[in-house]
């Protein structure tokens, strides 16, 4: 024990003369320099200086690896540290790079507290896994530690601080972390702590407090024991003690710490142990074996990269990699900065086993594409396919395999497993898909939750990807340098959806949704997995304007496909979500003959093509939403003759849109569901609007036995409930509108029938959601929800405080943003959504939606921000007018669009539908100004947006 407490004392004074040496000024160095991060604050330390130092030729057009180094005072300058010692780090690292023995990194000094050194540096958990009766022992040395607060400020404010404000690459590949005596103990520490953040440490003549060599102290013991259960492999340590004064004791330790490593499968690789003969505890003797340390830790990385494959632009780079153990991972590049970091790959399943490690790239076949296709309908008429592809094919030990085919687009990267005919593979069940998305620190998101009660249904959320457990895609993503991503999937058939799931810091795994019975996905070879895409833009703007999702889908497979017919609606349908009517029976059932007629005649006067009616059929009495059971699609109720009101709607030119609501009981609509698109199709109707209403998870599936299984929405059973309605609907020259669905994948391309969706909050939340949608969800939908596909928002409401000014359900927007949202949220098939009335009331600005388009020649995205403002301009499709909407937040906003869209030489009458000038959507949502201009393409077009507000414009080309 007097050896111990020799090492104590001797440990406490060098900890109190280290501090001294403290200063506010950068030390001097004789290579590179030293940025001063002065009095840098934290939440869970005490402030200090930080250095950061930048070898020679420092460029911000690389990005470095990263160094964190304890006991920062001491690495640089010998004439301001307490024994007139350093490290010599700028020296040593400076000579390292220019021989290239390592890669190209940077080093953050962190300064000790001083008295506080220890209590910084001395690991927690250890302490926390000991006895009451040793901890009380151990602890009577000195106080308590606080290294967990310590690594925190490392890890959540530091490391993020270094991240964001110098070209660095973030990943643990390129993260390292070391220092001397206990400053080598906390960097073991870290690296065992925070895998997920550190590659790497080397540590140098590292202490351990409260230890006799030669008794089974409690402190080594619990340490080694965390070490064991906590340091993961594939790491790089270097671990090494000198043979003189305090290091004269450490050799039995390091031979314990030895036998721990051999036993992680540790190898010579990774894990480097040294003695270094007659090496005091000091700077001078860690100076002297620096070059060692960092030549091995910070070695030049290996180059793991087994194949690439490159956007047309080459901006954007997909590389595919070896990772531990046979296993496979890939990055994404942009530019210099990469968007995804190493991320897994992979499969496992039931009774086979899983793709997830012994894997080997046994052939690459690559090819290019670049042709343009015509959509039927669309926000654009032509779509370019400009990729180039790589398919690589992956074998295992046992020779079992797989591709995985990579297209890589201008706007991003769309990759998928295709499974060949194999043995074995007859019955496949997936239990696991191990894709991930390793996303930049630092980055903002804006999502739904996943897997949730309300389905899409949600408002959207934002921050850091720190609050996120799961979320629904498109789950959209900018990273700290502007950057945009969505990540989301492409032609979802036969194939489970996922949600994001964010098993570790900043690592999302698409987490396939089961089957009721556990199972993620039924199938058998060959299949092809849906195809997992990453959308990349310079801007939130840029983003709008990808074709990345429909590109990754199969051509049409309908054939000729004129019968699908975009436009404009009303309905029977916003009466009953303000209960000025009901879906079932009674005095103001909505569903009558004669109020279908009414509005079919109000659709016809102003050349609307479809009238849809909710609630004519059996089933909707009571409580509906538990009803499906009993819903009969083949049988009215009696005040409404189906027959003629088709055959009404056909001879005015305003079909009958007709409905199908299951509740949620597919198996008693599947028995259903031919006789009733046969009625439907013979009485003229040309469209349905299906829906799904039911928790999350509790669709009713009937088994050949006749029991009930509940599966979710977006499991493989219901993917392949909703495109078997698409299908039977296209054989009877139907098109389908589907509420309650499965996300938007893009197979609209293929089945051009499924003509909308919903799958996000719509306008009916602001009837009776609790609470509505905030002025912000359409500035947010562009740029998440219709990332996928177009959606049935179904907009167009005029009274906007229905209830009274005083009632809580209204619409949050001004009247101008209902106009403007015909244009910012695309639908081949848009609700005029409002009572007949309320359009009467309101010709001037109801001209607009008499005006606007639903099918358009071509879409450009001209400005916007995420959850902020969006201004979007469509070209109408075979003709030569342009349409502007325009949408802001809760704040008012002034924009300056160019309109450089339009046709040189051409001037254009614009009518501008916009706020008033006291608009607001809070205290004053009516005031609109209407007004005309003339202007070309040569011209500016200036908007002020009211609160809550939005513009709506029209370009008509004067001939």
């Amino acid at each position: 024990m007097k050896l111990l407490r020799t090492l104590i004392t001797a440990l406490s004074l060098l900890a109190a003369l280290v501090a001294t040496a403290a200063a506010a000024t950068a030390p001097t160095v004789s290579a590179g320099t030293v940025k001063l991060l002065e009095a840098f604050d934290s939440r869970y330390v005490g402030v200090r200086d930080v250095y950061v130092w930048l070898p020679d030729g420092f460029s911000h057009d690389r990005a470095y690896a990263v160094l964190y180094l304890q006991d920062g005072q001491m690495l640089f300058d010998a004439s301001t540290t307490w024994n007139g010692q350093e490290w010599g780090v700028d020296e040593a690292a400076s000579r390292l790079m220019a021989e290239g023995a390592v890669r190209d990194f940077i080093v953050v000094g962190i300064p000790n507290a001083g008295p506080d050194r220890q209590v910084e540096y001395l690991p927690e958990q250890p302490i926390r896994q000991m006895t009451a009766d040793e901890r009380d022992s151990f602890l009577e040395q000195g106080p308590a530690p606080h290294s967990d607060r310590y690594l925190r400020f490392l890890v959540e404010e530091l490391k993020p601080h270094i991240d964001k404000h110098f070209p660095v690459a973030t990943d643990p590949a390129n993260t390292f972390i070391g220092g001397s005596s206990m400053g080598g103990l906390i960097s073991i520490y870290a690296l065992a702590r925070y895998p997920d953040v550190f590659g790497g440490a080397a540590c140098l003549s590292t202490h351990w407090p409260g230890v006799d060599p030669e008794r089974d102290t409690a402190f080594f013991r619990r340490m080694t024991e965390f070490l064991a259960g906590n340091l993961q492999g594939g790491k790089k340590v270097w671990f090494d003690h000198g043979t003189a004064g305090l290091d004269a004791e450490y050799a039995v330790f390091q031979q314990h710490i030895d036998r721990l490593m051999a036993g992680l499968d540790y190898s010579e690789s990774d894990w480097r142990t040294f003695v270094a003969e007659g090496a005091d505890h000091n700077e001078d003797a860690w100076s002297a074996r620096l070059d060692d340390a960092l030549a091995f830790v910070l070695a030049p990385a290996e180059d793991t990269v087994l194949a690439q494959v490159s956007s047309p632009d080459r901006r954007i780079v997909f590389s595919l990699r070896q990772g531990r153990f046979g296993s496979l991972n890939y990055t994404v590049a942009f530019d210099e900065e990469t968007v995804i970091e190493e991320a897994r790959l992979g499969m496992r399943f039931a009774r086979h086993a899983g793709f997830d490690q012994g894997l080997s790239l046994v052939g690459i076949e690559r090819a290019t594409r670049d042709e343009t296709w015509e959509q039927p309908w669309g926000e654009r008429h032509l779509v370019r396919d400009h990729h180039q592809e790589l398919s690589a094919r992956i074998a295992d030990e046992a020779g079992r395999r797989f591709d995985l085919r990579v297209r890589v687009f201008n706007d991003g990267v769309g990759f998928r497993y295709e499974f060949p005919r194999q043995e074995d593979f007859e019955r496949a069940e997936i239990v696991d898909e191990l894709t991930e998305f390793a996303l930049p620190t630092n980055s903002t998101a804006w999502w739904i939750p996943g897997r949730r009660y309300n389905r899409y249904e949600y408002l959207y959320r934002s921050g850091p990807l720190d609050g996120i457990e799961t979320a629904h895609t498109p789950f959209t993503v900018r990273t700290p340098t502007g950057t945009h991503l969505s990540i989301h999937e492409a032609a979802l058939v036969d194939y489970a959806g996922f949600v994001l799931d964010q098993r570790r810091p900043r690592v999302f795994q698409a987490n396939l949704t089961p089957w009721s019975d556990g199972v993620r996905v039924k199938t058998a070879a060959p299949f092809n997995t849906p195809w997992r895409t990453i959308q990349v833009a310079d801007s939130a703007a840029s983003l709008l304007n990808s074709s990345l999702v429909l590109n990754l889908n199969e051509p049409n497979a309908l054939g000729d496909v004129s019968w699908v017919e975009p436009g404009k609606y009303v309905g029977i349908w916003w009466g009953m979500h303000i209960r000025r009517n009901t879906w079932g029976q009674g005095l103001v059932h909505g569903a009558t003959t004669a109020e279908a007629k009414r509005y079919i005649d109000f659709a016809a006067r102003h050349g609307f093509n479809g009238v849809l009616v909710e609630g004519w059929n059996v089933g909707w009495d009571g409580d509906w939403f538990h009803n499906g059971d009993l819903f009969r699609f083949d049988e009215t109720y009696p005040d409404f003759e189906l027959e003629e009101v088709g055959r009404y709607g056909v001879n005015s030119g305003a079909r009958l849109i007709g409905h199908h609501e299951t509740s949620g009981n597919v198996s008693n609509y599947g028995e259903q569901m031919m006789t009733a698109f046969d009625l439907y199709e013979h009485v003229g109707v040309r469209q349905v609007k299906t829906g799904y209403v039911a928790d999350a998870g509790d669709i009713k599936r009937v088994d050949e036995n006749g029991v009930a299984h509940y599966e979710w929405h977006d499991g493989q059973f219901m993917v392949n409930e909703y495109l078997k309605s698409v299908t039977e609907a296209a054989k009877r020259k139907i098109s389908i509108n589907t509420h309650e669905p499965i996300k938007d994948t893009g197979l609209r391309r293929t089945y051009p029938n499924w003509l909308s969706r919903e799958g996000a909050r719509g306008q009916e939340f602001n009837a009776w959601g609790d609470p509505g949608n905030p002025p912000e969800h359409t500035a947010i939908l562009p740029y998440t929800r219709l990332l996928a596909g177009p959606m049935d928002f179904t907009p167009g409401i005029f009274d906007l405080t229905f209830g009274g000014p005083d009632w809580r359900h209204r619409v949050n927007t001004t009247l101008a943003k209902q106009l403007a949202l015909y244009v910012t949220i695309y639908s081949p098939v848009q609700m005029v959504a409002d009572l007949p009335e309320n359009y009467e009331a309101r010709p001037g600005a109801f001209q607009f939606i008499v005006d606007v388009p639903t099918d358009w020649e071509e879409s450009v995205a001209l400005a916007g921000e995420v959850g902020e403002y969006v201004a979007i301009a469509r070209q109408e499709r075979g003709g030569e007018d342009w349409y502007v909407g325009a949408v802001t937040n809760e704040e008012e906003r002034s924009l300056e669009l160019a309109l450089d869209f339009l046709s040189p030489g051409r001037s254009y009458t614009a009518h501008v539908y916009r706020d008033g000038e006291d608009a607001d959507w809070a205290a004053n949502p009516y005031p609109i100004r209407i007004e005309k201009k003339t202007l070309a393409a040569t011209d500016t077009l200036e908007l002020w947006l009211a609160p809550g507000g939005g513009a709506a414009v029209r370009f008509e080309a004067e001939q």
